[in-house]
């Protein structure tokens, strides 16, 4: 069974298909009903309340216990702000959502779904992030908040990758990058893409899958792109 949170959004939706086509029983967590039958849905009003979150999970754990875990959440741009160009655009307000979003939230959902569950149970849990929080790999600049709260989020999973190989060794947790992906998160930055380079959600959803549920030990705290490839942090 797979859990996956922020199943409302272009890549959690296509992760919930590729579930009904890989016949793995789903549950999707959302704000809002998802209009589809394919997976058991439920609502979190407030994934920060953490009354709500632990509610929400112990409704999924009615369907049984989960094998694989899915983080889709994320925040890129909204209607009050865009990525920054320039160090002369930095806010707090935006760059205080940024790591809300993008770093605190997905740990707060890993740390509530894994509490949840027998100590010794085997989980693979995969958190959607980006190759642009490589600091190794930052060769434009820009994005400040985005990157540096995709950079914290895959300090985060290597932590947790750590402690979980002593107190949770069958639970093992990556960064996946989806590569550039056609949905809203992407969608004012596609004029300008190399031909081929964007993907369908659902192309991303069955590479993504792939990566997902493969025997994660040996990569546990890496950050791996849809294709396989370890992304230097």
């Amino acid at each position: 069974m797979i859990w996956i949170f922020g199943a409302s959004g272009a890549i959690g939706s296509a992760m919930i298909n590729q579930a009904a086509h890989e016949q793995s029983p789903c549950v999707g967590f959302s704000r809002q009903p998802l209009p589809t039958a394919q997976a058991h849905n439920i609502t979190v009003e407030d994934y920060f309340d953490s009354e709500s979150l632990q509610t929400a999970i112990e409704q999924a754990l009615e369907f049984g216990l989960p094998d694989t875990l899915f983080i889709a959440t994320g925040l890129l741009h909204n209607d009050q702000f865009q990525p920054e160009k320039t160090f002369k655009s930095l806010n707090e307000a935006q760059m205080l959502e940024s790591f809300r979003i993008n770093t605190i939230l997905p740990s707060l959902i890993v740390q509530q779904c894994v509490q949840a569950l027998p100590r010794r149970h085997a989980l693979n849990i995969g958190v959607l992030s980006a190759r642009v929080g490589s600091i190794s790999d930052n060769r434009m600049g820009g994005w400040h908040s985005y990157r540096a709260s995709k950079a914290a989020l895959n300090m985060m999973i290597k932590n947790f990758a750590l402690e979980f190989a002593n107190k949770y060794p069958n639970t093992h947790i990556v960064a996946l990058q989806p590569g550039t992906t056609d949905s809203p998160l992407s969608k004012p930055f596609q004029k300008h893409l190399p031909p081929g380079q964007l993907q369908t959600a659902e192309y991303t959803a069955r590479c993504l899958w792939q990566q997902l549920t493969q025997d994660l030990s040996p990569l546990s705290g890496e950050l791996i792109d849809f294709a396989g490839h370890i992304i230097t942090p």
